[in-house]
C-alpha cells in the first residue's frame, strides 16, 4: 500500500507507515536531514546500472553479464537497478591492472624493426609497435588479418555488399577518413589511426550461455549505422563526441532527438568504413573478441584495452551525454 503523506504546521505525517498501519509523525526539518542523508548514502555507496556501464565504457548488456557472474554486486532501490560502489571500483582497479591473463593455446609473432628506432603511432597503424611480441590464438590472428584489410572496407550507404557475408555472426572494424580522424582526435587529445573501433555481432552470453541471433548485418546496419546512442557503445561514443560540435540534442533514455540522430547518421556514413570478418562459432567469439581487440587496440574501444587519457576523456564524455 502507497502511504500518503501530510503537512500539519511545522510537521509531516507519513501514514500508514510500517507492517502494522500506524503513522508516524516528524518535523518537516527532521524530514529533511533524514532525505538528505538517505541521498547521501545511496550516493556514497551504489551507482546506477547508466552510471556504471559509462564509468566502465561498457554496453548494459556487458554490465548484465558481469552481474551475473557475481563481479558486479546489484542492488534494486526504490525499484531502480543500481551496483555497489564497491564492487564497481573492484572491478574499475582489475581492467586498469596492466597484467592480462593470455589464452593458453597462443601463436606468438613477433615483427622485426630497427633497434635504432623509436615507434610513434603512424596514420594507419592499428596495433602496437613493431617488434612487440603479439599472443594470438590462430583464430584471433585470422580474424585481425581479415580486420585490418582497409581494402575491403565498406562505405555505409552501401553496406551490406554481401548479403550473404554479413547474415553470419563476427566481428567488424570501423575506419575513419582523414576528417574524421582530425576531428575525433581533437575531441580525445591524441592522433588517431585509421581503424578506429572493433567489435563482434552475434557471441553467446557467458556464463549465462544465453544465444544471441545478431548477425554482423543486424549489428551494423540497425544499431550502428542507424540506430540511436542506446543502441551500441560505437553510436554512442560517437555521438558524445560529436555533441558539442554538431549541437546535438539528447533527449529522455540515453537517446538523441529525431534531428540530432539523423546528423550523426550522416556523419557515419560520409566519413566512416566498415570491414566485416564472418565467424560461426558463437560460443568462442565473446573470448576472441578480447584477444582481437586487446591486441588491435582501436583508440575509440574502451574494454580490453589499456586505460589512456584519451580513454578517460571518452568515459566521461559518455557519463556525461545527456545530462
Amino acid at each position: 500500500m502507497t502511504p500518503t503523506v501530510s503537512i500539519e504546521g511545522s510537521h509531516l505525517r507519513i501514514a500508514p507507515f510500517g507492517s502494522e498501519g500506524q503513522s508516524l509523525l516528524m518535523s518537516v526539518d527532521e524530514w529533511r536531514v533524514l532525505s538528505r542523508t538517505v541521498d547521501a548514502v545511496i550516493d556514497d555507496g551504489y551507482v546506477s546500472y547508466d552510471e556504471a556501464a559509462a564509468r566502465l565504457g561498457v554496453h548494459r548488456s556487458t554490465l548484465t553479464d558481469w552481474i551475473a557472474q557475481g563481479r558486479l554486486q546489484k542492488c534494486l532501490i526504490a525499484g531502480r537497478g543500481y551496483v555497489t560502489a564497491k564492487s564497481l571500483k573492484s572491478v574499475e582497479q582489475e581492467r586498469n591492472a596492466s597484467e592480462r591473463v593470455r589464452p593458453a593455446s597462443i601463436v606468438t609473432i613477433e615483427e622485426p624493426r630497427s633497434k635504432s628506432a623509436s615507434w610513434r603511432p603512424a596514420a594507419g597503424n592499428a596495433g602496437p609497435p613493431a617488434g612487440t611480441p603479439i599472443m594470438l590464438s590462430a583464430e584471433a590472428l585470422t580474424l585481425v588479418r581479415a580486420l585490418t584489410r582497409e581494402d575491403t572496407a565498406t562505405e555505409p550507404r552501401r553496406f551490406p555488399v554481401d548479403p550473404a557475408q554479413a547474415a553470419h555472426p563476427g566481428m567488424y572494424s570501423w575506419w575513419g577518413d582523414d576528417e574524421a580522424r582530425a576531428v575525433l582526435g581533437e575531441e580525445v587529445g591524441m592522433e588517431l589511426p585509421r581503424l578506429l573501433y572493433a567489435g563482434q555481432a552475434g557471441a553467446t552470453k557467458w556464463p549465462s550461455g544465453t544465444k544471441s541471433a545478431a548477425t554482423l548485418g543486424s549489428r551494423i546496419g540497425t544499431q550502428h549505422i542507424k540506430g540511436n546512442a542506446r543502441s551500441s557503445t560505437f553510436r554512442l561514443t560517437i555521438s558524445s563526441l560529436l555533441s558539442t560540435r554538431l549541437s546535438l540534442v539528447p533527449i529522455a533514455g540515453g537517446k538523441l532527438d529525431p534531428a540530432s540522430n539523423a546528423l550523426i547518421s550522416e556523419w557515419i556514413a560520409d566519413h566512416l568504413r566498415v570491414v566485416i570478418a564472418p565467424f560461426d562459432d558463437r560460443d568462442a567469439l565473446r573470448r576472441l573478441e578480447e584477444e582481437v581487440v586487446t591486441h588491435l587496440n582501436p583508440p575509440l574501444n574502451l574494454e580490453h584495452c589499456p586505460p589512456t587519457e584519451a580513454r578517460a576523456r571518452i568515459s566521461r564524455r559518455r557519463r556525461d551525454f545527456g545530462r
